[in-house]
């Protein structure tokens, strides 16, 4: 992790070596026994996509069969996320595991607990797991820094978060709040409160609000308890739906919002619940991780200036690097909105006819290049050249 930004390094997946360069990883939680194991041929269609990073879904009952789904990760250079989510309590299991993998050249980054402040896990649980990966992992032996980082994901607002949180070096926030009733539960027939009731969405508004909120509390923690250095937080857009508390699917386009709102208030990576998805969802997944690498040398510039602002709705990033300003921008209101330059404090006159479009779901530069127009739930990502 560059200790700068909070951007992992890394060398190409593919194992044929190469210099550490930052990236942001883009992809999804996805099925193993049912999809990926299934299908090696899956790695690669993955890759040609756009996305970066697979998180494989235990259990894993078979190494042999990991292996070689793992294999072909690693010829399409994709990243690995291993989980460990039913096992990372048990240290003899993590042992064998950690031991198995972490030589593996794509190996990104480790996963231990999904969710343990919802399922109320040891409150130590997560630390003591991190300190024996990271032992393991080229550490001292004491809980040191290891080689990969560790990772897991908190389903409440905040719910022990310091004590579950200290056994990351990233963490992962799955704010659902697409399809769902959050203030009467669908599966409890009770109602949701700030103090009781489970809407599967904890402490949520129903809107893409929701996602930012989290965003910038669990940021907002991490520095309070002097982590802003050495933990980061990661997205995990919601990709599912027709189940349990969320009755329909979000469309494409509310998932490239769901997604830029999260990269626009700190997330550095971006891994989704879950593959398999719609066609419509990973057709917009894939249009978002294509157009990554372009806004990479902005987001995790070590001397980029970063603003986020919300203007009439529509959720903002900006980062200044040099002559050039990334301006990420999604529509959350499901009406058309205009952005004036001039309201980001781009000057327009310069601007004009020095701005790229580098993602398009559902937006545009307007004719006169004064402005950026999004259609309903619209997203945009353009780069703005001022001198």
């Amino acid at each position: 992790m560059d200790l700068r930004t909070g951007a992992l390094l890394a060398r190409p997946a593919n194992g044929k070596g190469g210099p550490y360069t930052p990236v942001i990883p883009i992809g999804f939680y996805t099925q193993f026994d049912g999809y990926l194991a299934r299908n090696l041929s899956i790695s690669a269609e993955l890759a040609a996509q756009g996305f970066t990073v697979v998180h494989p879904v235990p259990s894993f009952a078979n190494f042999t069969a990991l292996d070689e789904v793992l294999d072909s990760m690693e010829e399409a250079g994709l990243y690995l996320m291993y989980d460990m989510r039913g096992e990372y309590q048990n240290s003899t299991s993590v042992t064998e595991q950690v031991n198995h993998i972490k030589s593996r050249p794509n190996l990104l980054l480790w996963y231990t607990a999904d969710e343990p402040d919802g399922t109320s896990d040891p409150l130590n649980a997560t630390l003591l797991s991190s300190n024996l990966i990271q032992s393991l992992d080229g550490g001292d032996g004491k809980g040191g820094a290891g080689y990969h980082p560790v990772s897991l994901v908190l389903n409440c607002e905040n719910y022990f978060f310091t004590e579950y949180a200290s056994g990351a070096d990233i963490v992962m926030q799955d704010t659902y709040m697409i399809g769902n009733n959050v203030t009467h539960s669908a599966v409890w027939n009770t109602v949701c409160t700030t103090d009781y009731g489970d809407c599967g969405c904890d402490n949520c508004q129903g809107s893409f609000g929701d996602i930012s909120t989290r965003m910038d509390e669990f940021r907002e923690r991490l520095s309070i308890n002097g982590w802003e250095r050495t933990k980061a937080v990661w997205t995990v857009p919601q990709a599912f739906g027709n189940e349990t508390y969320w009755k329909r699917y979000p469309t494409g386009k509310e998932f490239v919002v769901e997604s830029i709102i999260g990269i626009n208030h700190g997330a550095l990576g971006v891994v989704s619940w879950d593959d398999p998805t719609t066609s419509d969802i990973k057709a917009s997944a894939s249009l978002l991780a294509t157009s990554i690498p372009k806004m990479t040398p902005y987001i995790t510039s070590p001397t980029a200036q970063f603003r986020q602002v919300a203007i009439n709705g529509i959720d903002i990033g900006l980062w200044s690097v040099g002559s050039g300003t990334l301006v990420l921008a999604t529509n959350t209101n499901y009406e058309t909105a205009t952005l004036p330059l001039k309201d980001l404090d781009l000057n327009p006159n310069l601007a004009q006819g020095n701005i790229v479009q580098v993602l398009n779901s559902g937006s545009t530069i307007s004719p006169d290049k004064s402005a950026f127009v999004f259609e309903s739930v619209g997203s945009g990502a353009f780069v703005v050249k001022t001198k």
